[in-house]
């Protein structure tokens, strides 16, 4: 006969369930919770998180908030905004004040689909997202507008977010950057080529998987598991500058994973996370050399 948990047991596992679902803390957002959270709550998200990813509209005092809160942080920001009708007037002072954010190193798309409203914040073990109506411009900041929507730091909303949010950002056909979709009459000279991969510090292979792609000239790809969801790639054998995309189970019709920069010797490497909606179970890595259009696959297991 198995021996039966005592009620303290119980009682203490309860208690420790309820504070971690507590932790995911779940909120409703009106007008005037919105503009509180916009106006007094950026600054410290930019200085807690590592990524900010925001969609909409905006005014020139958001985007003075912005710059005046990024300065001297290294967080990096992407927005993605609908297309804009420079013949009305509301659209090219919008259009201005992304000029203004985008001088603060703020990466900026414009892609006509783009309809959703979001405000999400990204960091190594924690993140929140505010879905709504939300505009972060005259009519959202002032509460001249009925809007509402969603403020939580469950993880899964967080990464289904984040994923939707790149899928968007990585849309070659229809997601254009913002110098490209609008030159600056002033022609101020940016950075306008499209940074789908992070420019992230070199990352520390396994010993055995680093020393493979170092013995070789010859193209290889490989992938390790870092943890649950989350692998380390590598691969050689390819022309210095180009770029890698890196796929999960098929390259046709899919949205990579991540893309990353070929280094002058021929080799790449860095991090990839798998969709939240993997199944346990074995898959496959697809690495597609840009530059030839030729593919390799490296098996992984999952779970």
């Amino acid at each position: 006969m198995s021996r039966q948990p005592r009620f303290s047991q119980l009682s203490n596992k309860l208690e420790e369930i309820q504070k971690n679902i507590l932790g995911f803390r779940v909120e409703f957002f009106d007008e005037t919770r919105f503009k509180r959270f916009a106006n007094e709550d950026i600054g410290r998200l930019f200085q807690s998180f590592d990524e900010v990813c925001i969609t909409g509209y905006f005014s020139d005092g958001f985007a003075k908030n912005i710059i005046k809160n990024l300065k001297g942080l290294s967080t990096r920001v992407r927005i993605i905004t609908q297309e804009h009708n420079v013949k009305r007037a509301n659209d090219r002072k919008n259009l201005a004040s992304l000029r203004k954010i985008q001088d603060a190193e703020v990466e900026i798309m414009v892609n006509h689909r783009t309809h959703f409203r979001m405000f999400l914040c990204k960091g190594e073990k924690q993140g929140l997202l505010v879905l709504g109506s939300f505009d972060f411009n005259k009519e959202g900041m002032n509460e001249e507008r009925r809007d509402a929507g969603i403020y939580t730091t469950h993880p899964d909303l967080v990464e289904s977010a984040y994923e939707y949010f790149n899928i968007i950002w990585d849309d070659e056909h229809d997601s254009t950057p913002l110098d490209e979709k609008y030159p600056d009459p002033k022609n101020r000279k940016r950075n306008t080529s499209r940074r789908p991969f992070r420019d992230e510090p070199p990352v520390t292979l396994p010993e055995e998987m680093a020393n493979e792609i170092k013995s070789t000239s010859k193209r290889i790809f490989r992938a390790s598991k870092k943890q649950k969801k989350e692998f380390f790639v590598a691969g050689t054998g390819l022309t210095s500058g180009t770029e890698v995309e890196v796929y999960l189970d098929q390259v046709v019709n899919q949205i990579p994973l991540h893309i990353f920069k070929v280094h002058p010797n021929g080799s790449w490497a860095g991090l990839v996370k798998l969709p939240p909606s993997t199944v346990t179970g074995t898959h496959h890595l697809w690495m597609k050399d840009k530059a030839t259009g030729q593919v390799e696959r490296a098996e992984i297991r999952v779970g």
